[in-house]
């Protein structure tokens, strides 16, 4: 008995048997025949029509070490080949990179039900309860803020580096089998941030949920180029004939989640900017009832001066713009902040401490592996084959991710070559 295959492997199989052997003879030996040839051959084919396939990839700042993006990157594009290649549209890949957040990406942010209040970037945070199910939310999903809280204060003002990634490559690629798009996706990574394996995971179930059917109807419509070939996918876990997997893979373990308090999402902030210097801005002290400001203010020095100030410059209502929180934390890093207008009011390093720590707090690791692991039981329970892969990782991950697999068998702890 021989697997012979078929192109790709994961849509199934093909087995080949072929019997070849001697017949021993009871009245043919008589005259010297004492047995005989026969062959048999028969072959089957075991197809399942279709697949659908979430492509969890872990592009946090560790991945950067001892070449293990560049092997990830090899490794993805092999994969996309070898389950995409004359599939004849029985599998559908969504791709889902993944740091301290998942960036969902504008055109299926805007499909999807959430509490949008800006443009920014696009990402979500889920409740508690959302990590019981694979599914989508059924209420509005609450949009994160965009804001930077990794760049140091000495490292530049424009924040570079947001919780929310904004670069084209981070966002999720759904419901598709183009194999170039997504090869040209996985080339572009790069490594930064923290990991939120749970978050990921969540978007890995509810890409292959039928509950997020109708953002792909919607997303195909409002894409005029977009392939209608999936457009009645996630299918029913009751369909005959589907596979759903999730392949989740990282190097490491979850960490911090950063998010903003809620009284600096929303509203009008005290910062204000120059409209002609991009280098100026101040803010307001309700408790002294004045101005601190920074800027070039004795126009002989390219370096910050900083001064007090019960009016601002100039015409304030021509020459300043009161920003909304949104807008501040699209201008500046939450340190530059902290640094440039609390700290050096009275050069009191408590001062930039409190400007600092006050504006997010973070969820940690061990609270967002008890979410893993309640989104991957959901997920065994409806059947989504979860073949979880360990880079590199230690122990006490290695145990994390072998819990979160379908069986035993689908966790794969490896090593770089």
């Amino acid at each position: 008995v021989e697997e012979t295959g078929i192109a790709p492997i994961i849509t199934g199989r093909q087995v080949t048997i072929n019997v070849a052997n001697n017949h021993n003879t009871i009245l043919m030996n008589l005259v010297g025949v004492e047995d005989l040839p026969y062959n048999a051959y028969s072959q089957a084919t075991e197809v399942i029509n279709d697949i659908e396939i979430s492509l969890v990839l872990d592009v946090s700042g560790s991945m950067g070490r001892n070449n293990k993006l560049t092997l990830l990157q090899g490794a993805a594009k092999k994969f996309v080949s070898k389950v995409l290649a004359g599939a004849d549209g029985r599998v559908s890949l969504s791709l889902v990179p993944y740091s301290t957040q998942v960036s969902v990406g504008e055109d299926l942010f805007d499909q999807m039900s959430t509490n949008s209040w800006h443009d920014y970037s696009h990402c979500v945070h889920f409740s508690d309860s959302d990590f019981e199910k694979t599914g989508a939310p059924t209420t509005a999903m609450a949009q994160s803020a965009h804001f930077d809280a990794f760049t140091w204060w000495n490292e530049g003002r424009s924040p570079n580096r947001p919780v929310c990634g904004t670069k084209s490559y981070y966002h999720i690629q759904p419901w598709t089998n183009n194999i170039t798009d997504l090869h040209d996706q996985i080339e572009l990574f790069e490594a930064d941030g923290n990991t939120s394996i749970d978050v990921a995971m969540k978007w890995g179930t509810m890409l292959v949920d039928s509950s997020t059917r109708d953002e792909h109807v919607a997303l195909i419509a409002a894409q005029t180029d977009r392939d209608s070939t999936f457009s009645e996918r996630p299918y029913d876990y009751t369909r005959e004939n589907t596979l759903k997997f999730v392949i989740l893979m990282t190097d490491g373990i979850n960490t911090k989640q950063y998010r903003m308090r809620s009284a600096y999402k929303t509203g009008v902030s005290p910062v204000w900017r120059h409209v002609s210097d991009a280098g100026r801005f101040a803010e307001y002290d309700a408790n002294r009832g004045e101005y601190f400001l920074n800027g070039d203010w004795d126009d002989d020095s390219t370096s910050d001066t900083y001064q007090w100030a019960a009016t601002l410059p100039g015409n304030p209502s021509d020459d300043w713009v009161n920003m909304s929180w949104p807008e501040t934390w699209a201008s500046m890093t939450q340190a530059w902040r902290a640094y440039h207008l609390h700290y050096a009011r009275a050069w009191d390093a408590s001062k930039y401490w409190d400007a600092y720590e006050d504006v997010n707090w973070f969820k940690w690791g061990s609270s967002k592996n008890t979410y893993l692991d309640k989104i991957c039981t959901k997920a065994r329970e409806k059947n989504i084959v979860v073949i979880t892969i360990g880079f590199e990782v230690t122990d006490s991950s290695a145990a994390i991710m072998e819990k979160c697999a379908y069986t035993d068998n689908d966790f794969h702890r490896v090593d770089g070559p």
